[in-house]
């Protein structure tokens, strides 16, 4: 394929139709280029100077896991397909002909991409003898100029392309109530001035600048938060230049939080090490996961009314724990689970994956059989801090030594490779 302009447009084929992003690149090492939501199509800047261009495309599932590199190549050339060219960068070709007899060049608009054509617009005619006339972006502005060569006077005319258009319309914006700020923007060619304007009942108005409306006649427009009140409305951007003017399309801010907390528990099997209760060190027993698309405003659990269980003793049997969780606005997410505490390991369960302890208490060294499965083991301290973690190698007897530590009560977790994970109780003489 050919083209006379910078900007193109991609269209992907993730072929089993499982890719949830999706990485471009004008470079195989994809440097400094990040992940965006996979669309069927996408607007694409190539990089300076003619020739051959390639592009590098990598798609990733839902479990991020990414594809093969896909690439493909295009021809940037400053001549194109003789006659035909997509001027108006409204999907279709229209036509760019030269008059031998008036020594006109002449564009035919493609009005709707089945060869219905308008009647035509006269480019330019202050040269005789005009011969070819081709588009090309001459000037790097990213739309269509026209360059024609004349046989008589032995002149190159160049024609600017000056029509609006815009690349990148401003975007709905979904945020946060208590979001101080947004940014607002649009990019757009040929244009000489802009306004912000804000949708006011049923007409639009031009903002003016103030504290809560900033750079209201340039390409970006910072909205403030107004004191007890939330970012909301609906704005456009006026656009105008030597021939005429445009608005951009209508964006709407809502600052409406209606999602769910997300909260994850899973259950646990615990040993009491022969102890009459099993006290919890840390936050092993809490949520695995809790997040909002805002904030959280408080979580708490039937045990002890707070958001974590540090410091609650179970006696030996199931515990049924319900959690919830609110954000800031009024959502609410609830989970539950079970934790099991046994009078010896804890591994009674055959969803568990039984790894060897011993000696428990210990002096010196404390050994952990990983017999079938690799593990990454932690251990904290009373006060839930960090002190020891490594991973360890299938089917060897791994060694800890306990040395250094200073005597009294630790929480050993050991995740298995099998997703599996068991808590021991570990005492330091």
């Amino acid at each position: 394929e050919i083209t006379n302009t910078r900007r193109v447009t991609i269209s992907f084929d993730d072929g089993g139709g499982e890719a949830q992003l999706v990485a471009i690149s004008n470079s195989s090492d994809f440097s400094l280029i990040g992940q965006e939501y996979y669309t069927s199509t996408k607007e694409w800047l190539l990089t300076e100077g003619f020739g051959e261009k390639t592009i590098y495309v990598k798609f990733y599932n839902k479990q991020g896991n990414p594809s093969e590199v896909v690439t493909d190549t295009i021809e940037y050339s400053l001549v194109g397909e003789d006659g035909f060219t997509d001027i108006d960068k409204d999907g279709d070709f229209d036509v760019v002909v030269t008059s031998s007899n008036d020594g006109m060049i002449y564009l035919f608009e493609n009005l709707d991409g089945n060869g219905d054509f308008d009647a035509g617009t006269v480019i330019g005619g202050d040269h005789e003898g005009i011969i070819r006339a081709v588009a090309v972006d001459l000037d790097y502005d990213l739309d269509l100029d026209i360059v024609a060569l004349s046989d008589d006077d032995d002149c190159v005319a160049y024609y600017e392309n000056i029509t609006l258009y815009v690349y990148d319309q401003p975007e709905d914006i979904d945020t946060c109530p208590d979001t101080e700020e947004v940014n607002v923007s649009i990019n757009v060619n040929d244009v000489l001035t802009y306004q912000w304007q804000m949708l006011n009942e049923d007409s639009f108005v031009d903002l003016q600048e103030d504290e809560y409306h900033i750079g209201v006649t340039t390409p970006s427009l910072l909205v403030k938060k107004e004191e007890s009140a939330i970012l909301q409305g609906t704005y456009r951007c006026e656009l105008t230049n030597s021939v005429g003017s445009q608005f951009s399309e209508a964006m709407t801010i809502d600052a409406e939080d209606n999602v769910e907390p997300n909260l994850i528990c899973q259950d646990f099997v615990v040993g009491a090490m022969g102890a009459e209760e099993y006290t919890v060190v840390g936050d092993e027993f809490d949520p695995i996961s809790i997040s909002d698309n805002c904030n959280i405003e408080y979580v708490q659990n039937t045990v002890n009314g707070s958001g974590t269980l540090a410091g609650v003793d179970f006696l030996p049997g199931v515990h049924y724990i319900e959690w919830e969780v609110y954000d800031g606005f009024g959502n609410y997410a609830y989970a539950e689970h079970t934790v099991t505490v046994t009078h010896g390991s804890g591994i009674n369960d055959e969803s568990i994956t039984a790894l060897d302890v011993y000696p428990n208490p210990a002096n010196s060294n404390i050994y952990v059989n990983t017999e079938n499965y690799g593990a990454n083991i932690c251990i904290y301290n009373i006060a839930g801090v960090l002190v020891y973690q490594e991973n360890v190698e299938a089917s060897k007897l791994h060694r800890v030594n306990v040395d250094e530590f200073e005597s009294g009560t630790y929480l050993m977790k050991i995740h298995s490779s099998d997703g599996s994970m068991q808590i021991e109780k570990i005492i330091k003489q």
